[in-house]
């Protein structure tokens, strides 16, 4: 277990960006669980879900294709470019830069790939359906990040009944061992009966806290598949 606890200290340390064993005296230190919030209200989810930075880059993509469509319809219509000399003479150096010696020529220029249409309209199709790839990644995308927010709930919501339920059986435990304390001190139960009490109530107890930890790992899977951030008071307004 302290082999694994170590490791965990320098996974948490890589992905905070840091060296191995930067963490280790920071979270070496015994603290509680986090507190949770005590309530989280799932409003709609198209407008919640679009702060997951998968889904923003999937649209970012669709528009990325769509101006490559635009860039490459306008290769049907001419250029015009302008093309110029601009020089200075004189017979004297001393006289080179007067304004009188300054000479201009400008002459537009027509560029028009007039006999190139057919390559034209392949690189438009091309990009058309770079487009409808990107829509179609774009869906996929946010359908499988619809699925990841629902598992995630659902997941969450369980695990908290769980939680509940084995505080109750932890709870009968603590009474049971106590009664059992009781009569083993009146004398009525044996020092085994007492020990197997204890045995059932300390199992109770490690069940809680090892369901209060998931419950943590739960919630913060949640707060990822919604592209949000770990905040004690979270609450997003709408109908769960």
């Amino acid at each position: 277990m302290q082999a694994q606890i170590a490791d965990s200290l320098d996974q948490l340390a890589v992905l905070t960006g840091r060296a191995p064993g930067a963490l280790d005296a920071q979270l070496n230190a015994r603290a509680p669980l986090p507190t949770l919030p005590a309530s989280l209200t799932i409003g709609n989810p198209s407008t919640i879900l679009q702060q997951r930075p998968d889904i923003r880059a999937a649209e970012r993509r669709i528009a990325s294709s769509n101006a490559q469509i635009g860039q490459h319809i306008a290769d049907y219509f001419p250029k015009v470019s302008l093309l110029g000399d601009i020089g200075f003479s004189a017979a004297d150096p001393g006289h080179l830069l007067r304004k009188q010696n300054f000479s201009w020529v400008g002459v537009p220029y027509l560029q028009w790939n007039v006999f190139d249409f057919g390559r034209t309209a392949a690189s438009v199709d091309a990009a058309k359906a770079s487009r409808d790839e990107a829509e179609a990644r774009y869906e996929k995308t946010v359908l499988g990040a619809l699925k990841d927010a629902n598992s995630a709930l659902s997941r969450y919501g369980y695990q908290r009944e769980h939680v509940v339920q084995l505080q109750q059986v932890s709870a009968s435990a603590d009474r049971s061992a106590m009664l059992t304390r009781q009569r083993y001190t009146a004398g009525v139960s044996s020092l085994i009966d007492l020990l197997d009490a204890q045995r059932t109530q300390f199992a109770a107890q490690q069940d809680v806290v090892a369901a209060q930890a998931e419950l943590l790992k739960d919630f913060v899977s949640l707060q990822k598949s919604l592209g949000l951030g770990w905040q004690q008071d979270t609450q997003v307004a709408g109908n769960p």
